[in-house]
């Protein structure tokens, strides 16, 4: 009896154990970035649970269910359930800032009407580690046009300012940086009347100058330590002093306000508190 209750328990483990290792490869597409899958949600679907995307097969085994996209920070957003597909092991992808079929403005306002027939050179030099290709942009890639853009000041490179590489990185020529499928995007640029395709990546930002920040902040207590000997000395309160502690007061909050500059901050953000107590103070006089 104790014997085939334990057999029993073993058994029970070892279903469990394969429900679960079932599962862990319906819902995450094993060795298959998340940036490399497309969603199959409008594709067809064979009955051997293969899916058809954009002329390309995708095997059940490179399938899996998500409720999440992965944002560009590395966050996971929560979304409906969906299935997708790792579509780029098994062609090479390019990853578009825009939905197919559109293209991108000056602006970087994505509009539909990109018409094949409307523009001429559609070719993207792929680099692999034996040479460069160029592949036609509409019959050698698959789309991938429904990532999120990986940030929204976007600015784009011409062609001579990188390399795109046939593993789906970037590199940034300015500072020989390789760039993820979550720092670039590719996209058809409309200009005048002719189209390019360009890469696009985020503003590059740079850090605060320590020195600059050093001799800013070592000002700003000179001059409240200047200040408060002019206030808290009885001699020192006549006229004369009065109009020296109004310009040391001006040229503090210039002083304030190129620190805050140099470190990014909205110089807006110093009226919050004046604005926080001036919406308070009107609704004590509100009459009820």
């Amino acid at each position: 009896m104790e014997l085939a209750l334990r057999r029993s328990t073993t058994g029970f483990l070892c279903l469990l154990l394969v429900i679960l290792e079932g599962h862990k490869v319906k819902t995450d597409i094993a060795g298959c970035h998340f940036y490399d899958t497309v969603n199959l949600t409008s594709s067809q679907k064979f009955e051997n649970g293969s899916y058809f995307y954009q002329g390309v097969e995708i095997t059940p085994n490179r399938t899996g269910e998500y409720s999440h996209v992965l944002l560009p920070d590395g966050d996971r957003e929560s979304v409906k359930s969906h299935w997708r597909g790792c579509v780029c092991q098994l062609k090479t992808c390019i990853r578009l800032c825009c939905p197919p079929n559109q293209y991108m403005t000056p602006d970087n306002v994505c509009v539909d009407g990109l018409e094949e027939e409307t523009w001429s050179d559609h070719y993207v030099d792929i680099t692999s580690e034996n040479d460069t290709k160029s592949l036609d942009f509409h019959k050698d890639f698959v789309h991938q046009g429904h990532l999120p853009q990986p940030c929204s000041d976007l600015y784009n490179l011409y062609k001579n300012e990188g390399i795109l590489f046939e593993n789906g990185t970037f590199l940034r020529h300015y500072d020989n940086k390789h760039l993820t499928k979550q720092e670039y995007c590719i996209q058809p640029l409309k200009f005048n009347d002719s189209i390019q395709i360009l890469p696009f990546n985020c503003a590059i930002k740079s850090g605060p100058d320590w020195g600059k920040t050093v001799a800013i902040s070592t000002s700003i207590v000179g001059i409240v330590v200047t200040i408060a000997v002019f206030c808290l000395t009885e001699k020192l309160r006549n006229f004369d002093s009065i109009c020296l502690i109004s310009y040391m007061v001006c040229l503090g909050l210039g002083s304030l306000m190129q620190l805050l500059d140099s470190w990014q901050i909205p110089t807006s953000t110093l009226c919050e508190p004046t604005v926080g107590m001036r919406e308070s103070a009107l609704q004590k006089n509100r009459p009820t």
